[in-house]
């Protein structure tokens, strides 16, 4: 029996339903699933980035694997995002995997289920370290009526440690602000997805960095946060900072962050965020560019799609 060849090509507009049927199938999600929202899918693939890119794996013209070489803050580098194959087809996932790799130096691939992280090691991936979840309750009562579900005695336990948490301190700003700015005229900050907010840091009056803050539902997230003064004092006052204003302009039951290395971790404990997952980072990088002393890895929420994404089922970290 004849083999019906497979073509690698950059996916089009015109393949977005067919490309969210493939995804909805692998998910097992229902069609009005936020992820598989046109307007987001068409600004994730075409709009957010102009050296990213949507690629498929197309047979006998159906969709049978699909991938997005999302760019990263690591100047050369992608992350792997939306990977997803049909089923009965063996082995189209890894070629396209490998098909993406092949266009940039570095891949980048950021948590995932736990098939994908036995398979990276498989295909050139190795594991470089992990990024923590972070998580504070600030509105536990508000938290506890727009929770999905009914109500339950583990509901109710959860209300009261959710409670207790709200009461933990935060760090003393020290003379740092975190003030309101206009948001840049750059596609990424302009998700269709989330509500995004830009901050502008300052220190005793001058400008001393910027912060981005996305809003999904009732959950506020610090999506990047860049203090110019990196000492360990200034880095906790500059999360206090974006603590405070977060809490003076949403109502957020709930703000996460993530932390790549021990200075970000500590800056977050201290300010009363706990710690409530961590995600695998693996990379390939055959050219072998990077070395020992570049990592950790400065990555943050816009390093994939963490900044965005949509649970509805569970939108809460706490």
């Amino acid at each position: 029996m004849r083999r019906v060849p497979i073509e690698f090509r950059p996916s089009t507009p015109a393949d977005l339903p067919g490309i969210s049927a493939l995804m909805q199938a692998a998910f097992e999600a229902n069609p009005d699933a936020p992820f598989l929202d046109p307007g987001l899918l068409r600004w994730k693939y075409f709009e957010a980035h102009p050296s990213g890119g949507s690629y498929l794996m197309v047979q006998n013209g159906r969709i049978v694997a699909h991938g997005c070489a999302w760019p990263v803050s690591l100047k050369g580098a992608v992350c792997l995002i939306d990977w997803v194959s049909a089923k009965g087809v063996p082995g189209v996932g890894i070629m396209l995997a490998r098909k993406i790799c092949g266009l940039s130096s570095i891949t980048l691939s950021i948590g995932g289920s736990a098939m994908t992280q036995q398979i990276m090691p498989k295909i050139g991936f190795e594991k470089k370290g992990e990024l923590h979840s972070y998580a504070r309750v600030l509105q536990p009562w508000r938290q506890f009526q727009t929770r999905p579900g009914r109500l339950s005695a583990r509901a109710v336990v959860r209300l009261g440690r959710n409670w207790a948490w709200s009461w933990a301190p935060s760090a003393l700003t020290r003379g740092w602000e975190a003030e309101v700015s206009e948001m840049q005229n750059e596609p990424i900050l302009h998700c269709p997805g989330a509500e995004m907010h830009a901050y502008r840091l300052t220190y005793l009056g001058r400008a001393a960095g910027s912060a981005l803050v996305s809003r999904v539902g009732g959950q506020s997230r610090i999506v990047r946060i860049r203090p110019e003064f990196q000492n360990e004092p200034n880095w906790e006052s500059a999360y206090a900072a974006v603590l405070e204003a977060v809490c003076s302009s949403t109502d957020s039951c709930e703000i996460i962050a993530l932390a790549h290395d021990g200075r970000s971790r500590r800056a977050l404990e201290a300010n009363g965020f706990r710690e409530r997952a961590r995600r695998s980072v693996f990379v390939s990088d055959p050219l072998k560019l990077l070395s020992p002393k570049d990592y950790p890895l400065p990555l943050d929420m816009l390093d994939d799609d963490l900044f965005y994404l949509n649970t509805p089922d569970y939108p809460y970290w706490t």
